[in-house]
């Protein structure tokens, strides 16, 4: 269950980087396990996205500081509330992307 929440909790952050971009975004995630050990103590992720793609987390939660990767994505642009059908032709016509991520304390 452990493992379930931390990919939950990277697939969020994932879809923030692509969501917000780095234009110092802040949020608080909800607490999830600390190590996949019965009662392990819960804690609250923290995560900032700054300017120069940097996403700072507290408390830090990686052993390479600064770990360094980049975010599959495809760029589309923008559309209304309730607009599905042109989000589909948008994602099905772009192309395949990267974002460079700078994760840091």
């Amino acid at each position: 269950m452990c493992n379930y929440y931390w990919l939950q909790l990277w697939d969020r952050i994932s879809l923030d980087i692509c969501r917000y971009g780095f234009t110092g975004w802040t949020g608080d995630y909800p607490p999830a396990p600390v190590g996949p050990q019965a009662g392990a103590e819960e804690v609250r992720l923290h995560v900032e996205l700054r300017p120069d793609g940097v996403c700072s987390l507290a408390p830090y939660p990686l052993r390479c500081k600064p770990f360094r990767a980049r975010v599959p994505a495809v760029r589309v642009p923008l559309t209304g509330p309730g607009e599905h059908a042109d989000l589909r032709r948008a994602w099905r016509s772009g192309s395949a992307d990267a974002i460079e991520v700078t994760f840091s304390p």
